[in-house]
């Protein structure tokens, strides 16, 4: 029998510590499921973001200087534009991804540079996606 739904929850922000499943490649097409615990917080109306194209990321005089930009200015531009991309990508999962759960403590820390390995190693950011769609909506993890 279901619970009466407690509306109050609605008012605080949620955080809770849940399984991420990770699916890692190995030779010959075979993979081993790895898991870890995230700390998930509910981010109301809005989905976790894609990773954005780093093209977007340049501002007006970047994307005119780079027209026809030398060798050494266009590996400054894409340096700045890589970055900014990374800053951002970080910021907008930290949104969401708070950390590690419990069991995972100790082993790492959630830095930027792990998080941004994370997100940019693809079985893992898959994982960790799905995860946070489950967590948010309200589906049971799996054992």
């Amino acid at each position: 029998m279901a619970q009466k739904f407690n509306f109050k929850r609605l008012e605080e922000p949620f955080e809770a510590d849940w399984p991420v499943k990770v699916n890692v490649p190995e030779d010959g097409g075979k993979t081993t499921v790895e898991e870890f615990m995230a700390r998930f917080r509910i981010v109301r109306d809005a989905q976790p973001p894609a990773i954005a194209d780093p093209a977007t990321e340049l501002t007006d005089a970047e994307q005119q200087a780079s027209a026809e930009p030398t060798p050494t200015e266009a590996a400054a531009i894409l340096e700045r534009a890589h970055r900014k991309l990374r800053e951002k990508a970080v910021e907008q999962w930290r949104a969401w991804f708070v950390g590690f759960g419990k069991p995972t403590s100790g082993e790492e820390e959630l830095t930027d540079e792990v998080l941004w390995n994370l997100i940019t190693t693809p079985y893992v950011r898959r994982a960790v996606l799905e995860a946070y769609e489950a967590f948010s909506l309200g589906i049971a993890a799996k054992n």
